[in-house]
């Protein structure tokens, strides 16, 4: 929701921006205003710089078959760290406070438990008292210290008989029960009704019961109804060894070891994956509206290729810096494409009237420089999500304008078409 947010912002800003740009600024801005006297040598050495470019065109075209080899080499060596616990730099006194708290209220953690799922009610208790007795065994082996769960207040009807059945084996045992605790300092016939019970025993007891009667609110944490399935929850205090416990239960059908943790984490993977299929999909649909503005395959490709080109390379070097990439950089990423095809434009457009190509490459420097500022200050940041904001968009901003000229010289038709010719 978050990243769709983002979106819709963006767009609306984009679009707002546009509509001041196009009505506003032409009004506010002189018919003929001269370069300013700092920008009019910079723009002929710009101007010039690319004119001494062109005639090394040859080697030009090396480029963006380097920045390929390049991304082939360094981009099977990027590593993607999807822990959401990267995004963020938590005070450890604040962390320290919210542990001994947690220890005051609960001992359980509350970010992960065993869910066990069934189609009915009496499926679900059968499979927790399974789930009960390998958590019980763990936690004499010290995986865990402690549980709480139904099994605590309800066994499965199949459970209760079984155990009937057992305390029947033995005739005598009221009468044992009784005498022990009479020589414990109990009134004698106290357990007189037990007795009863196990001579004339009431049907088992079913959960829906359970939840009618005055431990309903106590059992109510436990279980959940999920559109005609039920869920029983099992906490779980002192986890030492999560995957043994998901060993002890990975036999067990539709029960599941959750950990909120994993389960984020899982969730940002995918918004990764689905954010840089979101840029394969919006540089095709960009080279479409570049083709269809241009009618023209080379100029559109010049347009387009500094982005890609600025993808590869802030990948690749992540790669070989050893820096772990993770959904902020891939957002990031996006943000820098759409900033290099907009370096790509303004110099193609710029090349159609030699005259003012170096004007254009001036103002596209301090376009560069401006967002650089904005975005790129970001990088020295201590919080880690801002910071790879920051160093992606910094990186990729200042790769972007490098490589807009460059790639319009790549791809011109031939020197007479050189800035200035």
């Amino acid at each position: 929701v978050g990243f769709r947010e983002l979106g819709v912002f963006s767009v609306i800003g984009v679009a707002g921006a546009l509509l001041a740009t196009l009505l506003l600024l032409p009004d506010l801005s002189p018919h003929a205003r001269p370069l300013r006297p700092i920008s009019a040598p910079l723009a002929q050495r710009l101007a010039a710089g690319l004119v001494r470019l062109q005639r090394r065109r040859a080697l030009l075209l090396l480029l963006p078959l380097a920045v390929i080899a390049l991304g082939a080499f360094a981009l099977p060596r990027l590593r993607w760290n999807d822990d959401l616990s990267r995004l963020s730099q938590p005070d450890p006194k604040l962390q320290q406070e919210e542990a001994r708290v947690r220890e005051r209220i609960s001992g359980f953690d509350g970010g992960r438990f065993v869910i066990v799922l069934a189609d009915d009610p009496e499926a679900a208790l059968a499979r927790n008292d399974a789930v009960h007795a390998r958590l019980a065994a763990l936690t004499a082996q010290g995986v865990l210290a402690g549980t709480r769960s139904l099994h605590d207040l309800l066994w499965s009807q199949d459970l209760q008989r079984r155990n009937l059945a057992a305390l029947r084996t033995s005739p005598e045992l009221a009468l044992r029960l009784d005498a022990a605790f009479s020589g414990a300092g109990f009134r004698p016939g106290t357990f007189a009704p037990f007795e009863q019970a196990i001579a004339a025993p009431p049907a088992p007891l079913t959960l829906a019961e359970l939840r009618a009667s005055a431990l309903g609110p106590l059992a109510a944490t436990l279980v959940l109804d999920l559109g005609g399935r039920t869920a029983l929850i099992t906490h779980l205090r002192g986890v030492r060894d999560a995957g043994a416990i998901r060993a002890a239960l990975a036999d067990l059908p539709d029960v599941h070891l959750f950990e909120q943790r994993d389960f984020a984490n899982q969730i940002a993977a995918q918004f990764r994956d689905r954010t840089l299929l979101q840029i394969v999909l919006g540089s095709v649909c960009v080279l479409g509206v570049l083709m269809l503005r241009y009618r023209a395959w080379r100029r559109a490709l010049a347009a387009f290729l500094p982005s890609l080109l600025t993808a590869i390379l802030v990948l690749s070097a992540f790669a070989l810096a050893g820096v772990e990439t993770h959904l902020l950089h891939a957002v990031s990423l996006l943000i820098v494409m759409g900033m290099g095809v907009d370096y790509g434009i303004f110099v193609v457009d710029g090349a159609e009237n030699p005259a003012e190509l170096g004007a254009t490459l001036v103002s596209c420097l301090l376009c560069c420089l401006t967002t650089i500022l904005g975005f790129g200050a970001l990088a020295l940041s201590s919080h880690p999500a801002l910071r790879a904001i920051g160093l992606t968009t910094g990186l990729g901003i200042a790769l972007s304008l490098l490589l807009a000229p460059a790639t319009l010289l790549i791809l011109r038709a031939g020197p007479e078409n050189a800035p200035g010719a």
